[in-house]
């Protein structure tokens, strides 16, 4: 009997004729016994392998409990509702949690075996990184044996993305796709030991972890590589590796490494210093959008370090790190509308910024506003307000702060004269080798002011 698309399965086959076998042209057809399908998702596979249509196979079942092709023994819940697996994918894809947890709830096995095995609705949530969803299917079950998967597994126990943080959790996942030899999971293992977390500290583990992803091309794995080298933990400080794994994640992209290769031809550590060479790195990761190598390119061009000195350009890089929240780079803007050139001096930027950066507690905005507030600098004279910022400063450890606490307190300003109050003030300061609070303490002794003469 020809096989038609009129009659695409054995089963339909069976229905016309009897005596349909699955042999065509002499061939076993193996798992498929058709001539033509429109639409594969139209079919469903059983458990042996076998493909049908899903309403065909689900008739099927209900009167005879054995596969048409082999005669094993089938169940209606063996076979996969290829529409509600569909429509599964489907919410996973649009980020419909909803859908899923209604899918989910009526007793749809996300585990059970499909004609596209590839499509892992576990897989599909996290390549999409729907980790609300991911959650809901590990709950009812699911798993993976994809790396990819696998890591981002780990990256949402760790983060606590969709689930409650757990750092033991997050590195069985990433061992799982290390073991894979998936880079991007090695070198989170090597974090996990270096920090310590959900394992005990071992930065000579944490070194192989690393070395493994880096040798595949990783690039935040050689910067790792070249971070340990730098610092030296459990090893001897090497700057010539630091320099080497830097430059190869450098090459590849990566900013905060160009950052530390400017950092090391700035400071000329393991090389000949260099500020040219140091403003180019620095130039490549603040290109990139990168605060901090944009406050460094501030830094370079207000000093004039391997450029020519330029206020304008320095404005502007430290605008661009501000601008992004980037603390010092804010301080250094109030600094330079405080303390520029003559003409160039804004008090009232220099407030602004002095307060932005004051207000993610940077101790040197601090100190400075309230300095603009003791003098009244762009500010009405408000000695009360010195006092908060300054004590803010001085409590953080600012020795200049420290200073300037002990003179309002010697002089009353804003707070009754308190010799002894100064003298704590003073004497603070004067420890961390601050001048000013040196003298003051020589002249209130020499002069008995809070103490016998």
């Amino acid at each position: 009997m020809e096989i038609t698309s009129d009659n695409i399965c054995v089963i339909c086959g069976i229905k016309k004729n009897p005596h349909l076998t699955t042999e065509s042209s002499g061939t076993l057809r193996g798992s498929m016994a058709f001539a033509q399908v429109k639409k594969k998702e139209d079919l469903t596979r059983l458990s042996c392998g076998h493909e049908f249509h899903h309403e065909c196979i689900k008739k099927w079942a209900q009167i005879n409990p054995q596969c048409p092709l082999d005669r094993r023994v089938i169940t209606i819940a063996s076979i996969c509702s290829v529409d509600t697996r569909k429509e599964l994918l489907k919410s996973i894809k649009e980020g419909q949690i909803h859908n899923v947890r209604e899918i989910l709830s009526n007793g749809f096995d996300p585990c059970q075996r499909s004609f596209l095995p590839r499509k892992n609705p576990l897989s599909e949530s996290l390549k999409g990184k729907q980790w609300e969803i991911s959650a809901e299917l590990l709950r009812a079950g699911a798993g993976t044996s994809n790396k990819m998967a696998q890591h981002r597994l780990g990256w949402m126990h760790q983060q606590g993305l969709g689930v409650e943080q757990n750092y033991a959790e997050a590195l069985t996942w990433y061992r799982k796709a290390a073991d894979k030899g998936f880079a991007a999971a090695q070198n989170q293992l090597g974090s996990m030991y270096r920090q310590g977390l959900g394992v005990q500290q071992n930065y000579a583990e944490a070194f192989a972890w690393y070395r493994r992803a880096a040798v595949q091309g990783n690039a935040a794995a050689q910067y790792n590589l070249g971070w340990m080298h730098d610092n030296g933990p459990a090893r001897e400080q090497d700057y010539a590796k630091a320099l080497k794994w830097y430059r190869k994640a450098a090459n590849r992209g990566h900013a905060s490494a160009q950052i530390r290769l400017g950092r090391m031809h700035d400071q000329g550590l393991g090389v000949k210093q260099n500020y040219a060479e140091a403003v180019a790195w620095y130039r490549k990761a603040a290109d990139q959008g990168h605060a901090t190598a944009q406050n460094h390119l501030g830094w370079m061009h207000q000093q004039g370090l391997g450029v020519v000195q330029n206020n304008a350009k320095a404005l502007a890089w430290y605008r661009r790190a501000a601008d992004q929240g980037y603390v010092t780079a804010q301080y250094n803007l109030g600094w330079m509308h405080h303390f520029g050139p003559v003409g160039e001096q804004n008090y009232a930027e220099a407030l602004t910024w002095y307060r932005r950066a004051a207000d993610q507690d940077h101790a040197f905005a601090q100190n400075n506003l309230g300095w603009m507030h003791q003098k009244g600098q762009g500010v009405e004279q408000d000695y009360a307000k010195a006092l908060k910022w300054y004590r803010k400063a001085a409590d953080q450890g600012h020795a200049a702060a420290q200073n300037n606490l002990g003179w309002m307190h010697q002089k009353g300003q804003g707070v009754e004269q308190n010799y002894a109050e100064a003298l704590t003030w003073f004497r603070k300061a004067a420890d961390q080798g601050n001048t000013s609070a040196q003298n003051q303490l020589g002249s209130m002794h020499q002069n008995g002011l809070g103490v016998e003469q």
